[in-house]
Formats: C-alpha cells, structure tokens, sequence
C-alpha cells in the first residue's frame, strides 16, 4: 500500500474518532446546560469559523501532522471540562478545527485528486451520528474514547515521521491566491456553495427522518461525500456537478419518499470534496485558508439554524436550493478555469 494510502485511512478513521468524541461530549452536557443553543454556538464557532485563521497560521508554520494529532489531545481533553460545559464546548471545538485542518492539509497535500478529500470528510458523519446516539442513550464512553485518541494523537506523528522523516508537511511556500477577479471570484463563489449546501442541509427535514431514518440519512450522506471525489475524478468536476445537483434538485421534489429522499442527500452531498479540492487548487500556498474559508462557509450555515432554532424547507425551496448551488458552482468552475488560463 501506498503511504498516501496509509495516511488518508489513518486520518480518515481518525476523522471518525474525533467527530464521535465531539458529538458525544456535546450533547452529553448540553442535555445538563441551560442554554443549550448557547452551547452549539460556542462548539460550532471554534469547530467551524476558527479554522479561518488557524488555516493561515498553520500554512506558515507547515506542522500539519502535530495538528492533527494537538487536535485529538485537544479533544480528548475536552472531557475533563464535562462540568463546565462552555469551558468543554470551547476546548473540543478547537480540537475538532486543528485535526480537520491538520488532516485535511495532509490529505490535499497528498493528491491532486478529488476522491482523497471525499474519503477523508465520509467518515465524520458517521461518527457524529453513532456519538450523539450514544450521548443520548446514557452510555459511558469517555475513557475509551479518550484512550483512543490519544493513540491515534501518536500514531498520527509516528506516522508521518516514519514515512517523510520528520513531523513537517509539504506545504507549498506561502502565498495568498493570484489578485485577479477570477481566483478571488471563484473562491467567493465556492464559499456561497458551501454556505447553501450547509444551509439546505439543515433543511432537509423529510418526513422518515425519525428513528432509524436518521441513520439512513446520515449513511446517505457519508456516500455522497466518499463517491463525489470520484465522480469527480471520473467525470470532471464540471459534469459531477451538474449531474449531482441536477439529479438532487429533481429528487427534492419527492424527498418525502424515503427513497428518493436517501437518493436526494447522497447526490446533494457530493459536491463536498468538489468545493475542498477546487478551493485547494485555487489556493495553491495557502491551502490552510481554503479550508478555512470552506469551513466558515459552513458555520455561516448553521447561524439561521441557530436564530430559528430548528429549520425545515419545503420540497421546492430545496429543489431551488440545489439549482442555485449548481449555478453558483457552475460559474465558480469557469472563473477557476479562466484564471488558471491567464497565469499560463
């Protein structure tokens, strides 16, 4: 096996890992918290819209294997807060944002290819889905949790060591992306795909998600992610776009079937690594802050749910949710394409 290979199924179990810990801590405490919104903020905050600046940072600094493996501490750790729950949400939130930028970086790092960004972010919806069923249902899982994490807080650096013979990454020297209205127009488009998809998803509330639903769902949408980078790969990040979104729009419409609605979030999910990987590219010496900004995006996302409180669209509003989020990934496409033209 490759050691690419090796290291994108390290970090992508990781991945796994240390969404389980976050949802299960967080809602573990939440259920004892009396602002329990408050509470998803602050987590969501630093898990999401602190990668921003974290990313530059760690664009110049290079260290993205200790920051992965500082994040699953930093998670792990968290739950020596559990009876201070702003205190927990804050430190598991900054773990959350160091391992995915840390990951993340190494796994953009690895392959120019879209499928490797797909894997890595799959696993995450599994873990956050089988950690809040556990917070839910009482059972004790923190010291194992904990144990793991920093198992994998060391592989991860032994790791790295092993195969490149130091702990330091092969980020490109640093630069912000090229002056020219279409990298930067390019990336504002790919972060309004990002907030909407965040936004939509949110909003997918189909009748069957209840109960076992919620696990079909969350399956579904762990595909997408995984099969997107492929698409991509295979087809051009152009033709999976329309395709995916084209076919999630249709599929909105009767997201009240359960077939239809799994066939709806797997297609509507796997423009993920599209966005992470186009965003990379475009940020070619400073990938940390495309990751951040893609992260941002989501965060941005979530505020509506978090002023309502709980969100739910109708099937047309989603089906126009997913022809806007093409068109907007559509013509961020061509503005990268245009301002990759002109540095030629």
């Amino acid at each position: 096996m490759k050691r690419e290979n090796i290291s994108l199924l390290l970090y992508t179990f990781a991945h796994f890992a240390v969404d389980f810990a976050c949802a299960n801590l967080i809602f573990r405490i939440s259920g004892s918290f009396s602002d329990a919104a408050l509470l998803m903020l602050k987590y969501n905050f630093c898990a999401f819209a602190v990668q921003l600046p974290l990313g530059v940072i760690l664009d110049k600094l290079g260290r993205n294997a200790l920051a992965a493996a500082a994040g699953c501490l930093l998670t792990g750790a968290a739950y020596l807060f559990g009876s201070v729950p702003l205190a927990a949400a804050v430190v598991c939130g900054l773990g959350n944002a160091a391992f995915h930028l840390g990951g993340g970086l190494d796994v953009l790092n690895g392959s120019k290819k879209a499928a490797p960004s797909g894997a890595f972010v799959s696993s995450g919806a599994i873990g956050l889905f089988l950690g809040t069923l556990c917070a839910k249902s009482g059972a004790a899982v923190s010291l194992p949790v904990l144990s793991i994490l920093c198992l994998l807080a060391v592989g991860i650096v032994l790791l790295r060591k092993r195969l490149y013979g130091d702990v330091r990454s092969e980020n490109a020297e640093f630069s912000l992306p090229d002056k020219s209205v279409f990298a930067w127009g390019a990336l504002g488009l790919l972060f309004a795909v990002v907030l909407m998809r965040s936004f939509a998803g949110f909003g997918m509330g189909f009748t069957w998600k209840t109960g076992f639903g919620v696990l079909i769902a969350v399956i579904s949408a762990a595909l997408g992610k995984f099969f997107g980078g492929f698409a991509s790969d295979r087809l051009g990040s152009g033709v999976a776009s329309a395709v995916s979104l084209g076919a999630a729009a249709l599929l909105c419409i009767f997201g009240n079937n359960i077939i239809c609605g799994a066939l709806a979030i797997l297609t509507f999910n796997m423009t993920m690594p599209i966005t992470l990987r186009k965003a990379a590219d475009i940020c070619g010496g400073c990938k940390g802050f495309s990751f951040g900004l893609m992260t941002f995006g989501l965060f941005c996302g979530f505020i509506p749910v978090y002023a309502e409180n709980t969100l739910s669209l109708s099937p047309v509003m989603l089906c126009g949710a997913c022809l806007i989020s093409l068109a907007l990934l559509l013509l961020a496409l061509s503005f990268e394409k245009r301002g990759r033209w002109g540095r030629n």
